[in-house]
This record gives C-alpha cells, structure tokens and sequence, in this order.
C-alpha cells in the first residue's frame, strides 16, 4: 500500500500537477438562496470568485431579484497532492457574509432565519421541542385520568408530577431504570393516584 502510495505521490508529481491548485467557488443571493452562481476553475481565487458572482448576479437579474443580495457561499481550494493528503481547504462563509451584509439593510428588510443554526442553537432547539411534547403528553395523560382543565389547581398538580416522571424517565434512559406502565397503545410512567369520589392525585 504504501509503495502504491509513492508512486502515486512521485507520477503526480513528474506530471506537474501535483501542486496545480483549483478553486470552487459558489454565491447565493440574500433575498432568494435558490439564485445561485457557481464556478470551478484553475485560474486563481479571485478569478473564480468574480466569474460565480456574476453569475449569480445575471441569474438575480433575470429572476427581478437585488444583485446586491449576491453574498459568497462557500468555496473550496485543492489540489491533487491536497486531495491526496486531505489537506483541501473548504468553508462555508455565509454566516460571516449574512452578518456582513445585514449591518447595510434596514430593519424591516433584514430576513429571519436566513443564517444557519450552529450545533448549539440545534440543540438548545432540539431540548425546547422535547420539553413542549412532554407538557402536552402531561396534559393528555391528566385529561385520561379524568382531570379537567378547568380545574386549573388539581390539573396543574397533576400535570407537573407527570411531567416530572416523564422527565425523569428521559433522562434515566441511558441506564434503563425507568419504569413504565401502558395505557392503551402509550406507555406513560407511573402515577400515584389515589381514587377518592373520582380519581385524585397526591
């Protein structure tokens, strides 16, 4: 393998290509990321970079859509010996161009949404959804024992012991220790109920 490598490695070289660098470069425009411009070429970066931007900025203009919406995308700059080596140096920028770009805009005409979400925001969202489905599970397993929502006290008191074991079952997942019990086709924790004229929790 190694000596497949070498000579690999010695035929690019004797080629002249080995340190040829190539540049991919793509935009896409702020107030439509469908509108695109893209280029691959060997020329330099730069070069590159002006030939995707008007692209992206002819293809704005065909769609009636701002050419200054043109913001850089990401770009990729390699060469055999980088590929070879998985040396290629690759980014996404747009992020940096959107804060760039908004600092220029009026407040109305700033685009929510528009940047992407970092592995935190991710997760801090992911946690929030999470928590919304385990208050609705509370609240339908409560109305399941009979509670009214209209009987704001005794349904909140019962709403926030499920979903405290909810909860608690979560996160004792890892360690398989929680314990459940199934009504109907779900599979709830365990209540502490106790059946007083109805059904009452405590």
């Amino acid at each position: 393998m190694k000596k497949l490598l070498m000579i690999l490695v010695i035929s690019l070289l004797l080629s002249g290509n080995a340190y040829a660098k190539k540049y991919k470069v793509r935009y896409k425009n702020y107030f439509d990321k469908e509108v695109t411009g893209f280029d691959d070429g060997s020329k330099s970066f730069e070069n590159s970079k002006d030939k995707a931007l008007l692209k992206c900025k002819n293809e704005s203009e065909t769609k009636n859509i701002k050419l200054e919406g043109c913001l850089l995308h990401d770009f990729q700059i390699y060469s055999a010996l980088d590929t070879l080596f998985n040396t290629e140096i690759e980014k996404i920028v747009w992020n940096e161009e959107v804060d760039k770009f908004e600092k220029t805009l009026k407040p109305e005409d700033i685009i929510e949404g528009i940047k992407y979400k970092s592995k935190i925001q991710k997760k801090e969202e992911k946690e929030e959804d999470k928590t919304s489905s385990m208050i609705e599970r509370a609240k339908s397993t409560c109305k399941e024992l009979g509670f009214k929502e209209e009987e704001t006290e005794k349904f909140n008191d019962c709403k926030l012991k499920v979903y405290t074991q909810l909860a608690d079952a979560e996160a004792a997942k890892s360690t398989k220790q929680g314990q459940t019990v199934i009504i109907g086709q779900r599979k709830i924790p365990k209540v502490s109920c106790k059946v007083i004229d109805g059904v009452d929790c405590f």
